[in-house]
C-alpha cells in the first residue's frame, strides 16, 4: 500500500487539499496500527484473573464498537462519502471506566491492568478522532513537508546489476532460463498440435503462471485451472441461456469491469471473470463459443503443465532455502528498531523519519517472513 500510495505523483506532491488529507490519514492509520500491535497482554492470565468479574465483557463490547468505527471509516474513504460517529467517544470511555471502577475484585487482585487497557482504548479513540478529520470540511492543511522517498524502494539503473546477474547463482537468471525454456517448449507444442486459431493462449498461460518460487507457480496453476473451468462454465451457461444480444453485452461489460477490478487484488477472481468475458466477446465477432471454450481449456491445461514442470525440474526455487535470508533480515530490522526505541527512552533525540523508516522495515520483513513460511507449508 505504501509503495502504491507514495509513488502516485498526484498524492505525493500534495498539490490539493484532498491529497494532503489522504497523506495525513495514511500517516495516522499507520501510527494507529503501531499502537494496536504494540499493546500486548498475557490473555491467559487476564481470563484467569478477571474472567468472572465481567470486566472483560465490558472491554470486549467497547472494542467491538472501535472495530465497527474503523470499518465504517474505511468504507467511507473508499466510497468518498461522509462519516458520522456511531457513538460518543468521550462518553464511552467515561462509562467504561465507571463500570470497571464499580467492579469488586477478590482480595489481593488490583485493577492496574484493567486501567491500563482503558488508557490504551482512550488512545485508540484519540487516533480514530484524528483520522475523522479527513471528513471535516473547511479545514485547510499545509503540506506535510515529509520526504516520502524514504518510505519507498528504489532501484538504481546501473549496468552492473545486469552483468552481476549473468550467472547460475542468480535467482533472476535461473528464473529467466525457466521462462525461456518453458516458452520454447510451449512454442514447439503449438507447432506440433495445430488444433485451433488461438494457440497463443499456451504461451500467455506460461508467461502468467510461471513465477520465481515453485510454491507461487503451484498456487497460480491451481488458481488458473479452477478459474478457467468455473469461469468457462459460467460463460457457456450465459451463452446457452441468454439469447438477447443486449443482455449478453451487459453481462460481458460486467465481467470486463470485474476482470480489471481484481487484476491486482485476486488472481483467481480475475481468471474466473476474464474467461466468460472472452467467451462472450468472441461470440460477438462470429466465433463458435463451444470451440473457443474447448481451445481455452486445452490451452490452459497445456500451459499450466509446462509451467509446473519447468518450475519443478529446472533450477527449482524452494521456499525453505529463502527462510534463512528472511530471518536474518527481520533480526537486523528489529535490532535497528529497538536501538531507536532505546535511544528515545534514554532521553536522546531521535529523528522521527528515521524511527518511522525503521518501523516500516520491521513490518515489511515480518510480512515477508510470514508469507515465505506459509508458502513453504503449502
Amino acid at each position: 500500500v505504501r509503495e502504491v500510495f507514495f509513488k502516485t505523483r498526484k498524492i505525493v506532491n500534495e498539490s490539493t487539499d484532498a491529497s494532503r488529507k489522504l497523506v495525513f490519514t495514511f500517516v495516522e492509520t499507520v501510527d494507529l496500527f503501531e499502537d494496536i500491535t504494540a499493546s500486548y497482554y498475557d490473555y491467559k492470565s487476564l481470563r484467569k484473573t478477571y474472567g468472572d468479574s465481567g470486566a472483560l465483557s465490558l472491554i470486549h463490547d467497547t472494542l467491538k464498537k472501535l472495530v465497527n468505527e474503523l470499518h465504517a471509516i474505511g468504507i467511507a474513504i473508499q466510497t468518498n462519502t461522509s462519516f458520522e460517529r456511531g457513538f460518543d467517544y468521550d462518553e464511552e470511555i467515561k462509562t467504561l471506566k465507571a463500570k470497571i471502577d464499580a467492579i469488586t475484585l477478590a482480595e489481593g487482585i488490583n485493577k492496574v491492568v484493567l486501567i491500563r487497557i482503558v488508557v490504551n482504548i482512550r488512545n485508540l479513540l484519540n487516533g480514530i478522532s484524528s483520522i475523522e478529520q479527513y471528513f471535516t470540511t473547511g479545514i485547510k492543511r499545509k503540506r506535510s513537508g515529509v520526504d516520502h522517498s524514504h518510505f519507498i524502494t528504489h532501484q538504481r539503473l546501473d549496468p552492473k546489476i545486469f552483468f552481476n546477474n549473468l550467472n547460475i547463482q542468480s535467482d533472476a537468471f535461473r528464473h529467466a532460463i525457466r521462462v525461456c525454456a518453458a516458452s520454447v517448449v510451449g512454442y514447439f507444442v503449438i507447432q506440433l498440435m495445430p488444433y485451433g486459431n488461438h494457440s497463443y493462449w499456451v504461451l500467455l498461460t506460461i508467461a502468467f503462471i510461471i513465477k520465481p518460487a515453485f510454491s507461487l507457480t503451484k498456487q497460480r496453476n491451481i488458481e488458473r485451472i479452477i478459474g478457467t473451468v468455473v469461469g468457462g462454465a459460467i460463460g457457456v451457461a450465459a451463452l446457452l441461456l441468454v439469447d438477447n444480444k443486449t443482455a449478453l453485452f451487459i453481462i460481458m461489460v460486467l465481467f470486463m469491469l470485474a476482470t480489471y477490478t481484481f487484476m491486482r487484488l485476486n488472481y483467481l477472481a480475475m481468471v474466473l471473470c476474464v474467461t466468460p468475458y472472452v467467451f462472450i466477446l468472441f461470440s460477438f465477432i462470429g466465433s463458435e463459443f463451444r470451440v473457443i471454450a474447448w481451445e481455452r481449456l486445452l490451452d490452459t491445461l497445456i500451459g499450466c503443465t509446462i509451467a509446473f514442470a519447468a518450475s519443478y525440474l529446472l533450477f527449482p526455487s524452494w521456499e525453505r532455502e529463502q527462510l534463512k535470508n528472511h530471518m536474518r533480515a527481520i533480526l537486523q530490522a528489529n535490532m535497528l528498531y529497538l536501538q531507536k526505541i532505546i535511544k528515545a527512552l534514554s532521553g536522546h533525540p531521535v529523528n522521527v523519519i528515521e524511527y518511522k523508516v525503521a518501523r516500516k522495515e520491521v513490518y515489511l520483513h515480518s510480512a515477508n517472513l510470514s508469507a515465505a513460511f506459509q508458502r513453504m507449508l503449502s
